[in-house]
């Protein structure tokens, strides 16, 4: 078959835009998986930590992932109320107290990857008895919040968000430095003493009718 100079000129255009299409397709594709490499690879994680030592009370947000963490929305609720922090849930400091930290706007706060951003901390030395009686108060109150954060990476994905009760710091509410004060004997060992006593007084009697 024998073509014109004219159609091989339309078939060398045509082969020109296909291979064109084609080079435009695969660049579109290969920005998008570049993409979503470029957000897997800076994920941030976020983790609410709690710390409930004898002398040390916080809550913190950590960034476990391997990218910048930006906080959306931070809520803090008891119940149907709610505010944006914790700071604001306590009460006033008692006369030579102070916080140690604490943040009230966290808004818009960027945490590096592996670093953490401190939510509220209170530190209290056993002998000093007012902030001892005052960390005591602020771990009730705190065991009745839930923290809840949504927060996105650097390209504006949000991620899932993040909720977790403060239930951990009502442990030790019961120990008020109350020297009267004993820990509740749990209902298994309870039934394993009533099991001994059963045993001993079988014992003694068949010891009697020797």
């Amino acid at each position: 078959m024998n073509l014109s100079s004219t159609d091989l000129n339309l078939i060398v255009a045509f082969s020109a835009m296909v291979i064109s299409i084609a080079a435009i397709l695969l660049t579109v594709i290969t920005i998008r998986i570049q993409r979503e490499h470029n957000t897997l690879s800076t994920r941030p994680i976020c983790f609410i930590d709690l710390f409930d030592y004898g002398n040390h009370t916080s809550v913190e947000l950590y960034n476990g992932g391997i990218g910048p963490m930006i906080i959306n929305e931070i809520k803090v609720s008891r119940g149907v109320d709610y505010k944006e922090n914790i700071i604001e849930w306590m009460p006033k400091l008692d006369e030579g107290l102070r916080w140690k930290n604490y943040n009230s706007d966290m808004k818009l706060s960027v945490i590096a990857a592996g670093t953490s951003l401190t939510m509220i901390a209170f530190d209290a030395e056993e002998e000093h008895n007012e902030a001892v009686s005052f960390r005591n108060k602020i771990r009730k109150i705190m065991s009745e919040l839930t923290v809840e954060v949504t927060y996105s990476n650097i390209y504006d994905k949000q991620l899932p968000v993040v909720i977790r009760r403060l239930d951990i710091f009502g442990r030790r509410t019961s120990w008020d430095n109350s020297e009267d004060q004993k820990e509740p004997i749990s209902a298994e060992v309870t039934e394993e003493i009533e099991i001994d006593e059963t045993v001993s007084s079988e014992d003694s009697a068949a010891k009697g009718e020797e």
